[in-house]
């Protein structure tokens, strides 16, 4: 069939991971696929695919810990067998302690991001609240283990987190995870989103997005789903760009996405489109800015004042082929014959135009079918009265005095 999304996804996944990584995953879509790809073509080996729903069962905590790649875990067969959900009634500070040599590397992307760094001379750790996960009262196994492992491992292999994986389930990490890929790393300095050099290289160098834009291939709307999970990464390193003035970076980025997974293909929200139309006219990529907005109004399976709202930013952003915005407006109403905002926003933008007899053509005509309309009422004496300014002053003539002067 042409589809390779379940076979480049997992292999994105595994490609996202540093060497000898830990990836804890979610479930079904991030956790099968990519041990298929191991077990049966021996893609990434190294990195160990850690399941958290199995990570519940005492079996598979046994497992990980006595089978290649080995999972660092600090517990033995008796302390596994007894595990079970803790008792956590309120959020508990843990603390991580944290090699040197660990966060000095991390330290070094982040001064890659040119963010202010101080050197500290007491020991790096993490440090976050754990609220409970379970029923408001407890933790779960998983949770326990999740902590085990991090604390055994200490910092000598990395570990990931498939993005796919709920913010319930990262036991409140999230200020220490930065973005790769299609994984967020554990790292040991919080508050580095993404580090420019990783995501590049993962993104543009490493992943594979097979006939992601071919329009011919079936994807059903499930599929659809997980090559939407690319654009948030997309999205931030074009954004990293933008924010460091390196146009020619950041169009090379969204000129990627658009090129291997074109929206014609793989639909984004529409407010997702809309800041990839943005930043394309940030980087002063006007004409590839106008294609994405012409296809946002264009839509039909957003509202009718999303449509709207785009088509309004259409005709700020490019006043020089406006036009196209008014069209799609005026579509917008012929389609929609009782639709009022687009009338009042139609009016409107001729009266700052001072196109007055364009916007009372507007008025009319709707308040033909609307007499009530006291919105449309009030908009048309507003453009009569610019109406009246601009016609010319008339001077009263004394006709007496004239037929005095005659005689």
């Amino acid at each position: 069939t042409d589809n390779y999304v379940a076979y480049d996804y997992s292999y994105n996944i595994l490609q996202s991971c540093e060497p000898n990584a830990i990836l804890f995953t979610n479930g079904d879509n991030d956790t099968f696929p990519l041990w298929f790809l191991q077990f049966v073509y021996g893609i990434r080996n190294d990195v160990r695919v850690v399941n958290l729903s199995l990570l519940n069962t005492q079996w598979y905590i046994k497992q990980l810990r006595d089978e290649e790649p080995r999972v660092p875990i600090s517990l033995n067969d008796l302390q596994v067998d007894n595990l079970q959900p803790r008792l956590w009634e309120k959020a508990k500070t843990i603390r991580f302690k944290v090699p040197r040599e660990a966060y000095l590397q991390d330290m070094s992307d982040a001064i890659e991001q040119k963010q202010l760094i101080q050197e500290i001379e007491t020991a790096p750790e993490i440090v976050f609240d754990l609220k409970p996960t379970l029923y408001g009262r407890a933790i779960r196994v998983q949770d326990i283990m999740i902590l085990n492992i991090i604390r055994s491992t200490q910092f000598r292999r990395p570990i990931y987190f498939a993005l796919t994986v709920s913010t319930d389930n990262q036991i409140n990490l999230n200020k220490y995870l930065r973005m790769d890929g299609l994984v967020f790393k554990l790292v040991t300095y919080p508050d580095q989103r993404i580090s420019p050099s990783h995501l590049y290289e993962n993104i543009m160098n490493k992943f594979q997005f097979r006939n992601l834009n071919r329009e011919d291939v079936y994807y059903n709307e499930n599929i659809k789903g997980l090559p939407r999970n690319y654009q948030g990464s997309f999205f931030s390193l074009s954004q990293y760009y933008l924010r460091e003035n390196m146009y020619d970076k950041a169009i090379e980025v969204l000129d990627k996405l658009l090129y291997a997974m074109p929206d014609t293909v793989i639909p984004m929200r529409h407010e997702l489109q809309f800041q990839f139309a943005y930043m394309y006219y940030t980087a002063q990529q006007k004409e590839k800015a106008q294609a994405i907005m012409t296809r946002i109004f264009e839509r039909e399976d957003i509202s009718l004042d999303d449509r709207l709202k785009y088509a309004s930013y259409y005709t700020q952003l490019f006043k020089d082929v406006a036009d196209k915005g008014i069209e799609a407006v005026q579509k917008m109403m012929d389609d929609n014959p009782n639709y009022a905002n687009a009338v009042y926003w139609l009016a409107n933008y001729h009266l700052r135009d001072k196109k007055y007899d364009k916007g009372m053509e507007v008025i009319d005509q709707w308040m033909i079918r609307n007499p009530g309309d006291k919105n449309a009422a009030a908009l048309k004496s507003q453009l009569q009265r610019f109406i009246e300014k601009q016609k010319p002053d008339t001077v009263a003539v004394d006709t007496a005095k004239i037929d005095s002067n005659k005689n």
